[in-house]
C-alpha cells in the first residue's frame, strides 16, 4: 500500500502518463488491500485518489459498465460501509484499551503525553473521513438516483420505440389493404376499358351500317350540287368573259361615236326642230280656232241678248236646237274614239298577261323538271329504306323464332348468372353477356325507331296523296261545272264592255267641253284577240306538294340523323374525358403507391439500424 502511495504521489509527468495510458486504456483492474494496522490518512487518500481515477475514466466512457448496474453500485456502498464499521470498532478497542489500564498507566500517562495529543489528532482527521466516507457514499446514491431515472428513461424510449414498432405494423398493414383495393380498382377499371373499346367498335359498326347508305346518298347529293355549281361558275365565266367583250365593243364603239358626235347631233336637232315648227303650227291653229270661237261666242251672246231684249224665244229656241244636234254629233264621234282606246288598253293588258303567264308557266316546268329529279332521288332512298326495313323485319322474325318461350330463357339465363357470379372468368363472362344483351337492346330500339319514324312518314304520305286526290275531283268537277257557263261569259263580257262603253260617252258628254273640230278617226286593231290560256292542271300541282311534302320529311330525317350523330359525338368525347380522369386517378394511386413503398423501405431501414447497431438504442426515434 505504501509503495502504491509514495508510486502514485511522485512527479507530475509521471502521473499524466499514467493518466493518459488510463484513458487509453479499454479496462481497469483497481485493486485495494486495507488493513487494520494502516493510517488514516493514507487510506483516505488512496481512496480519493481511487474516486478521482473513476470519475475521470467515466468522463472518458471507461466506467459505463460499472455505473450502469445498480448491484455494482449497491455492492461498493456495502464494502464501504462495512469498512467504516471496522474502522470504527478498532477505534473503540482502542480507547477502552487505554482506559482500562487505569492507575498501572498513570507513571506511563506523563510519558505519552506527546502521544495523547497525536491521538486526538488522529481522532479528529477520523472523524473527518468518516464525514468524507459519508459524503462519497451520499454521492453514489446520488449516482444511483441518476442512473435508476436514466434507466427509467430508457425503458420509456423502448415503450415508444415498441409503439412506433407497432405503429409502423399498423401502417404496414393498411398499406397493404390500400395497395390490395388499388389492384382492384386498376383491374376494374382496366375491365371497363375493355368493355368501353367493345362498345365503341361496336357502335362504330353500328354507325357504320345505318349510316353507310345515307352517307353515300349525301355524297351523291354533293357531287351533284358541285357538278351545278361548276356549271354555274363555268356560265358565270362565260358571261363574264361575254361581259368583257361587249365593253370592249362598246368602247371602240364610242370611240367611233364621238368622231361622229357633231354630226349626228346636228342630224338630231333637224327632226326635233321639224316637231318644233309643227307644234308651233299646231299652236297658231288653236289660238287662231279658239279667236274664232271666242269670237262666235261673243256674237251669240250678242244676238241672244238682243233676243232677251225684243222678248225673241223662238229664234233662241232654234239656236239652241241647232247647237244641241252640233254638240250630239260631236259626242257620238268623241264616244266611239274613247271606245276605240278601250279596246286597245284591254288588248294591252291581256298581253301583259299572256306574257306574265307564259313566264309563270316556264318557271312551273323548271320547278317540275327540278321536283321530278327530287322525286327520282327519293324513290332511290324509299327503295333503299324498304331493304333495310326487310332486312330488319328478318332480323325481328329470327329473334322472334328464338325467343319463342321467354320466360324458360330468362329462367336459365338467371340460374346461368347466380352459377358465374362467384368464379371471376365466369364474372368476366357475365358482364360480356350484359354488354352485349345491352347492344343488342340499343339496336332493337334503334330499329323500332326507324320503323316508327318511316310508319309515320308513310301515313303523312298516304294522307297527302288522299287530299291530292280529293283536290283532283274537286277540280274536275269544277272545270264541268265550268264549261257550259263559258259560251255564257263571253257574251255577259261583250254586252258588259258595251254597256260600260256607253256610261262612259254619256259620262264624257257631260263632262267634255264644247268643240267644233272633232278628232281624227283613228283604225281598228287588225290582230285579232288572242286565247286566254288554260289553267295549270291540279295533278300537276299535287304532284308538286306530294314531292314538296317528301322533302320536308327528307330533311326531317337528315336533321335527326345529324343530331344522332352530335349526340353519339358527345358520348365518344363523355367516354374519353373518363378515360382520361381514370388514367389520371391511375397515376396518381401509382404515385402514392411510389411514396409508400418509399416511406416502407425507410422505416425497415431504420428499424434496421435500431435493433443492429447497440449504440443507437437510446436514440429518439
Amino acid at each position: 500500500m505504501d509503495q502504491f502511495f509514495t508510486f502514485c504521489t511522485q512527479g507530475s509527468q509521471q502521473h499524466n502518463i499514467w493518466l493518459y495510458e488510463l484513458e487509453h486504456s479499454s479496462s481497469i483492474i483497481y485493486l485495494n488491500y486495507i488493513h487494520p494496522s494502516d493510517n488514516l490518512a493514507q487510506l483516505k487518500h488512496t481512496l480519493d485518489y481511487a474516486s478521482s481515477l473513476s470519475q475521470h475514466k467515466s468522463t472518458a466512457h471507461t466506467t459505463k459498465s460499472v455505473l450502469s448496474s445498480d448491484e455494482n453500485l449497491h455492492r461498493i456502498i456495502s464494502r464501504l460501509s462495512n469498512e467504516i464499521q471496522m474502522l470504527k470498532q478498532q477505534k473503540g478497542r482502542e480507547s477502552t484499551s487505554t482506559y482500562s489500564e487505569g492507575p498501572r498507566n498513570i507513571s506511563m500517562f506523563s510519558s505519552v503525553s506527546n502521544s495523547t495529543s497525536a491521538t486526538i489528532l488522529t481522532d479528529e482527521k477520523f472523524d473527518h473521513d468518516i464525514h468524507d466516507l459519508h459524503r462519497q457514499i451520499e454521492e453514489l446514491e446520488n449516482q444511483v438516483t441518476v442512473t435508476r431515472e436514466r434507466n427509467t428513461l430508457v425503458e420509456q424510449e423502448l415503450v415508444d420505440i415498441s409503439n412506433n414498432n407497432q405503429r409502423l405494423c399498423k401502417i404496414n398493414d393498411t398499406q397493404a389493404q390500400l395497395l390490395d383495393g388499388l389492384e382492384q380498382k386498376i383491374t376494374e377499371t382496366e375491365n371497363l376499358v375493355q368493355i368501353l373499346s367493345r362498345q365503341l367498335v361496336a357502335e362504330r359498326s353500328l354507325y357504320a351500317e345505318h349510316y353507310a347508305p345515307d352517307k353515300r346518298e349525301l355524297e351523291d347529293c354533293l357531287k351533284v350540287i358541285q357538278q351545278l355549281v361548276s356549271k354555274q361558275e363555268e356560265q358565270h365565266s362565260h358571261a363574264i368573259e361575254e361581259l368583257i367583250i361587249i365593253q370592249k365593243w362598246l368602247a371602240s364603239k364610242n370611240d367611233a361615236l364621238i368622231e361622229e358626235d357633231v354630226f349626228d347631233t346636228y342630224l338630231d336637232h333637224i327632226p326635233e326642230e321639224q316637231d318644233w315648227k309643227q307644234a308651233f303650227q299646231q299652236l297658231q291653229q288653236k289660238t287662231l280656232v279658239l279667236e274664232r270661237k271666242l269670237v262666235e261666242t261673243e256674237a251669240d251672246l250678242d244676238v241672244c241678248r238682243q233676243a232677251i231684249r225684243n222678248n225673241d224665244n223662238s229664234g233662241l229656241v232654234g239656236k239652241l236646237e241647232n247647237d244641241i244636234a252640233r254638240l250630239e254629233t260631236v259626242q257620238d264621234s268623241t264616244a266611239v274614239n274613247q271606245h276605240i282606246e278601250h279596246l286597245e288598253s284591254v288588248v294591252q293588258n291581256l298581253n301583259q298577261q299572256l306574257l306574265d303567264a307564259t313566264h309563270r308557266s316556264m318557271e312551273k316546268d323548271r320547278q317540275i323538271a327540278s321536283l321530278q329529279q327530287q322525286q327520282q332521288q327519293y324513290d332511290t332512298k324509299h327503295k333503299s329504306n324498304e331493304l333495310t326495313v326487310s332486312r330488319h323485319r328478318r332480323t325481328l322474325s329470327n329473334q322472334t323464332t328464338r325467343s319463342n318461350n321467354p320466360q324458360a330463357e330468362q329462367a336459365q339465363l338467371m340460374r346461368w348468372i347466380y352459377e358465374n357470379i362467384d368464379d371471376p372468368t365466369g364474372r368476366s363472362e357475365v358482364i360480356q353477356k350484359f354488354s352485349q344483351m345491352s347492344d343488342d337492346n340499343a339496336q332493337l330500339s334503334m330499329w323500332i325507331h326507324d320503323l316508327e319514324a318511316q310508319l309515320f312518314s308513310e301515313r303523312q304520305r298516304m294522307a297527302q296523296e288522299n287530299k291530292s286526290l280529293e283536290c283532283e275531283v274537286m277540280n274536275l268537277a269544277l272545270q264541268l261545272e265550268k264549261e257550259p257557263v263559258k259560251r255564257r261569259s263571253r257574251s255577259s263580257t261583250q254586252s258588259k264592255l258595251e254597256r260600260s262603253s256607253v256610261l262612259s260617252a254619256a259620262e264624257q258628254r257631260s263632262r267634255s267641253p264644247i268643240s267644233s273640230f272633232p278628232p281624227p278617226p283613228t283604225e281598228p286593231p287588225s290582230e285579232p284577240l288572242p286565247p286566254v290560256p288554260a289553267p295549270s292542271s291540279s295533278k300537276k300541282q299535287s304532284r308538286v306538294s306530294d314531292i314538296v311534302s317528301q322533302l320536308e320529311s327528307s330533311q326531317s330525317k337528315v336533321q335527326a340523323q345529324q343530331q344522332e350523330l352530335t349526340a353519339h359525338h358527345g358520348e365518344l368525347d363523355a367516354l374519353k374525358k373518363q378515360l382520361e380522369n381514370i388514367s389520371l386517378e391511375l397515376e396518381n394511386e401509382r404515385k402514392l403507391k411510389q411514396k409508400a413503398e418509399k416511406a416502407h423501405q425507410i422505416l425497415e431501414r431504420r428499424i434496421e439500424d435500431l435493433m443492429t447497431n447497440k449504440k443507437n438504442k437510446f436514440r429518439c426515434f
